[in-house]
């Protein structure tokens, strides 16, 4: 019948504080696995951005006003403003 380890012999992290500098020295040792990451992270995304279709479209039609809507338009507009009918 195997014995567990004592419980004093396991790490515990616990007691280590987590500071900036803690955290930057873990990253700055796997530099290697951190960039393979962001580098393989952005090329998915591109080919993503460059292979799907887009999603939304726009499309605006200007038809041109009828004669009465030009009327109604022009009301009020004086020589002064320049935008007076002719």
């Amino acid at each position: 019948m195997p014995f567990s380890p004592p419980l004093r012999s396991i790490p515990s992290h616990a007691d280590t504080e987590l500071t900036a500098q803690n955290v930057w020295f873990n990253l700055k040792s796997q530099w290697r696995i951190v960039s393979a990451l962001t580098g393989v992270g952005l090329l998915l995304a591109t080919i993503a951005l460059l292979l799907m279709p887009p999603r939304f479209e726009i499309k605006a039609y200007l038809d041109k006003p009828y004669s009465s809507e030009i009327a109604e338009l022009n009301n009020g507009r004086t020589s002064a403003s320049g935008l007076a009918g002719c």
